[in-house]
């Protein structure tokens, strides 16, 4: 299995859903990645990256969210 490890900012409320016996939750998140440019300025840029994690229903209250928090 490939995994990735992304820190980042929810950009909104995830979205969920039931699918058979699962529950998945897409959401986007937001990760800088800013870098120095060759005359030395710093240049803000941002990558945003979507995301689906899925759960089984079982063990998951129907109330779990995901949310963006400010």
């Amino acid at each position: 299995k490939e995994q990735h490890l992304y820190i980042g900012r929810l950009v909104k409320d995830a979205d969920q859903r039931e699918i058979g016996e699962n529950v998945v939750f897409n959401f986007t998140i937001a990760v800088d990645c800013g870098y120095t440019d060759k005359q030395g300025q710093w240049v803000d840029q941002a990558k945003f990256i979507e995301c689906a994690f899925w759960r089984s229903k079982n063990p998951l209250p129907v109330s779990a969210t995901v949310q963006k928090d400010w």
